[in-house]
């Protein structure tokens, strides 16, 4: 080698990969984070809200695809930043157990218990509609 090659300083290590932060560790985190609870609220919803209808199928499956990819987002960020496990791991339990918890309570209690009584939503609005005019038939 010429001398005009730096060369490392004797007993000189470079950081493990997983050891150096990522400057974009906080939005990967907080982007998957917000997807799976999203997707957490969005069953909920599909779920203990709104009416049993051909929809809830579709907008619970999506609703667990959110969770399915948030959770596996946020538990990659663990698995290759060492310093971030503290935060990911209960994230990785909590998103699939409030799930569960969601389709549970879906059925115990039945599909749309925390909303209203969808039959008198239907009614009062039937009811405030204005009153047509028809014509006499000739």
């Amino acid at each position: 080698m010429s001398d005009l090659v730096p060369r490392p300083r004797p007993g000189f290590e470079s950081a493990d990969a997983a050891q150096v932060r990522d400057p974009n560790l906080g939005l990967l985190l907080f982007a998957a984070t917000l997807r799976a609870s999203m997707g957490v609220l969005c069953l909920g919803v599909a779920l203990l809200y709104l009416p049993a209808h051909m929809w809830t199928p579709i907008l619970s499956g999506v609703s667990i695809l959110m969770i399915v990819n948030g959770t596996t987002a946020v538990w990659r960020v663990g698995r290759d930043h060492v310093k971030s496990r503290g935060w990911t791991r209960p994230l990785v339990w909590a998103f699939p157990g409030l799930s569960l918890l969601i389709v549970l309570a879906a059925l115990v209690f039945g599909p749309g218990v925390l909303g209203p009584d969808w039959r008198q939503v239907a009614q009062a609005a039937e009811a405030q509609q204005p009153a047509r005019f028809e014509p006499a038939a000739r």
